[in-house]
């Protein structure tokens, strides 16, 4: 996968619900290694009006953790497939700083897939066009 299509996974992934839950405020650099490598950050901003989420294409040097990992690992953190924790301990992932800012991170992850899946249950099926009746040849 390419590094702008990397970026554009996790900006829809984040910013395409709204969040409820008690997010804080909090900034995570994160840095893709091996193939489409590059750095972006997620920066996360609780205020009155809600939960807003910003995806960039840049570093951003105030972060609170870091996160150094393949997009292999990275996606299968964002998926659920696998914590944090389990990336780290199996050596795929690094993690610098605030653990607490990726644990939440990981939840809104959670949460878009939670909502995503209720979403596309939620949603008709488009009916089907009948099929015409093919003609039997005469014999």
């Amino acid at each position: 996968m390419k590094y702008e299509q990397i970026v554009s996974k996790a900006r829809n992934m984040l910013t395409k619900y709204t969040y409820a839950e008690q997010a804080g405020s909090f900034a995570v650099e994160v840095n893709v290694t091996g193939a489409g490598e590059g750095i972006f950050y997620i920066r996360v901003q609780q205020d009155a009006d809600g939960v807003g989420v910003d995806v960039q294409p840049y570093n951003y040097y105030d972060h609170n953790a870091r996160i150094t990992a393949p997009f292999a690992a990275l996606r299968r953190m964002m998926e659920r497939t696998n914590t944090a924790d389990e990336l780290c301990a199996a050596g795929k992932m690094e993690v610098e700083g605030d653990m607490q800012a990726v644990y939440t991170l990981e939840s809104m992850f959670s949460n878009y897939k939670t909502m995503h899946e209720a979403a596309k249950a939620a949603k008709p099926a488009k009916p089907r066009k009948p099929r015409a009746a093919k003609a039997k040849a005469a014999e």
